[in-house]
């Protein structure tokens, strides 16, 4: 079980806790993770907090519940385009997102917002177990 990250005791937390250290890399995905506790089912909540690379958007912030995508929000980018990802995400699998997205191109540059939207959730996917 991941050591306590100071949410205290409180009815919908039964544990939480953030990605081990307190300096990341900017091109690492930021997470808090939680476990709630909800008419006894556990529920497994992830905030990720991204830096994209080679993109005109700032920053990407995430929640995923349960493997399903619940918000997006882009900081930064072309800003009908940002919004019209962050829709179509939400209510997605991070696996679907991941297998529809990965890879897009803009323009000329070799990745684009989808693009490192579908990295930042894979990059949390591979650490969530650690």
């Amino acid at each position: 079980v991941p050591p306590p990250y100071g949410r205290g005791n409180t009815d919908d937390y039964l544990y939480s806790w953030e990605t081990p250290g307190q300096a990341f890399p900017l091109d690492k995905a930021q997470k808090i993770c939680y476990i709630k506790i909800r008419n006894s089912e556990r529920m497994m909540k992830m905030e990720i907090h991204y830096t994209p690379k080679g993109v005109c958007s700032k920053r990407i912030d995430v929640v995923v519940e349960d493997g399903v995508i619940q918000s997006v929000q882009f900081t930064g980018g072309c800003n009908g385009n940002t919004q019209g990802v962050a829709a179509l995400a939400q209510g997605m699998t991070v696996e679907e997102y991941v297998k529809r997205c990965k890879d897009i191109k803009c323009g000329f540059k070799k990745t684009s917002c989808p693009d490192q939207l579908a990295r930042a959730l894979e990059e949390a996917l591979m650490t969530a177990s650690v």
